[in-house]
């Protein structure tokens, strides 16, 4: 009889260490959730962006974390521990990917408690996988995010795929008050450059503060070391050496508002952005072209530097963007954070004003940098200004169909664009045989309506399946957690 008292307790042990995870299926109950196993996604629509097209009426078969084939329902037979997911005539598209965000406070900034820095990260980190979104690129790192890229890669934690910046790389004073590496004139760049390499951050990512000189200098550094340069370009420069040394991203469109200036044009304030209401349009295509021929990608984020130019100090305007979907998810302490953003401090007024005059024009330069063939990479820079984790990277998309690319064109910009950006094109971005097992399922094609990337109804990431019902679960934890805490922040 122990022997049955044996299993018994074993089965209760295995019960409770599953019950932590949000995998409790509603289609499926079987244990073979928690692994990387053999899946068939039956009776689904394929978008699988390696071309833009639908397969109609396909199944999906995926073991051990990767797609192993796709096929017309029916023809094929399934292994038969394949564990069945219903397609009902929904719509599979590949896991985005959002190429700017910033996980936690880097530099512990945000003056709480390490447990509640804990909570808030994985909760956030959750949100991407909630939305479909199974690869981030970090742009603001430390030891923890390594941490954290390297507990998701073993699958101790839940979350997307982490790419990492490192510290960012400003000059004295920085812009923000932790988070960064200073560098002045006349320090051994070099040195600087190889330590930042060996300590296994992806990229490095450059701030606005640098001098001229020294961004110069970094940037032929990085190049002859083989470390990406990611990042602001230096506001007293423009974006002429980032794509000199080939830049491998600029964010938010830093540097190009200096280059379209006019003619004789009048002094540009000393902050970043400050150009964008008087550009000369007819150059756009110049530079477009000149960012194409340098191979340099560009990573836009249009939804914060709309929210960064809006006046959410304003009551009526804030409460508006809080009451957006999605926002109940959100962490009261990052809502904190947000609210008392130096941003709203009457000094920047004019700085905001200028962002809201010059946005129509930095829309035209996304589609005229997509025309000329450049690399545009979706990216919301979320936590920053009232940017959702996870549900923004839809507004992103949304905002590239609005300006006149494609909802293909929008779609790529989150999938098979990025993959190639980060060297995993094929594996990445894309569904077919061999890829990584990160799709999602949703509810309607997205090449007729991007917004139909919203309604998500199930996401696997790395061969692990959470369900619509998984999903909803994790949230509402997170919803009555949030609420439970809002009165003390």
């Amino acid at each position: 009889m122990q022997w049955k008292f044996a299993i018994k307790a074993l089965w209760t042990i295995f019960l409770l260490n599953l019950s932590v995870l949000p995998l409790h299926s509603e289609e499926i109950t079987s244990p073979t959730l928690q692994d990387k196993g053999v899946f068939a996604i039956v009776g689904v629509n394929v978008v699988p962006m390696t071309e833009e097209t639908v397969l109609e009426n396909q199944t999906v078969l995926v073991r051990n974390g990767r797609i192993v084939s796709i096929s017309p329902s029916g023809e094929a037979p399934l292994p038969r521990e394949a564990v069945k997911i219903p397609g009902g005539g929904r719509f599979l598209i590949p896991g985005m990917m959002d190429m700017h965000i910033h996980i936690g406070f880097p530099g512990s900034d945000a003056d709480i408690s390490e447990d509640e820095e804990a909570k808030l990260t994985h909760d956030e980190l959750f949100l991407y996988i909630a939305n479909g979104i199974t690869t981030v690129r970090n742009m603001r790192g430390d030891e923890h995010h390594l941490d954290l890229r390297s507990r998701i890669e073993d699958g101790a934690l839940i979350g997307p795929r982490i790419f990492t910046a490192g510290p960012m790389v400003d000059g004295d004073p920085p812009v923000w008050p932790a988070g960064y590496r200073i560098l002045s004139p006349g320090e051994d760049v070099r040195t600087f450059v190889k330590q930042y390499k060996e300590e296994g951050y992806d990229f490095l990512k450059t701030y606005s503060n640098l001098r001229p000189e020294v961004y110069e200098e970094l940037l032929a550094e990085a190049e002859r070391a083989g470390m990406p340069v990611v990042g602001h370009v230096a506001t007293a420069g423009d974006v002429t050496l980032s794509l000199e040394y080939h830049k491998s991203s600029i964010e938010h469109l830093t540097g190009y508002d200096r280059v379209l200036q006019p003619e004789g044009g009048a002094p540009l304030a000393t902050y970043p952005y400050s150009g964008w209401p008087t550009i000369d349009q007819s150059l756009l295509a110049i530079w477009a072209e000149k960012t194409a021929e340098a191979k340099v990608s560009v990573c836009p984020t249009l939804v914060t530097v709309e929210h960064l130019g809006s006046d959410f100090g304003e009551p009526d305007l804030r409460a508006k963007v809080l009451g957006r979907r999605g926002m109940e998810y959100v962490s009261p302490i990052r809502k904190r954070f947000w609210r008392h953003s130096p941003l709203y401090k009457e000094g920047r007024a004019e700085f905001r004003r200028l962002l809201r005059a010059g946005h129509e024009n930095r829309k035209r330069m996304v589609k005229t940098l997509h025309d000329a063939g450049a690399t545009v990479l979706a990216g919301t820079d979320a936590s920053s200004i009232y940017v959702m984790p996870g549900f923004d990277l839809a507004t992103e998309l949304e905002n590239f169909v609005e300006i006149g690319l494609s909802p293909y064109a929008a779609l790529a910009s989150a999938t098979n664009v990025p993959a190639r950006y980060l060297g995993r094109e094929g594996e990445l971005g894309v569904i077919q045989a061999g890829a990584v097992a990160d799709f999602v399922l949703i509810e309607a094609n997205p090449l007729e309506n991007i917004s139909a990337v919203r309604d998500v109804a199930g996401v696997m990431v790395g061969g692990r399946w959470f369900s619509q019902g998984d999903i909803s679960e994790r949230l509402e934890e997170i919803r009555a957690y949030n609420k439970s805490i809002e009165d003390r922040f």
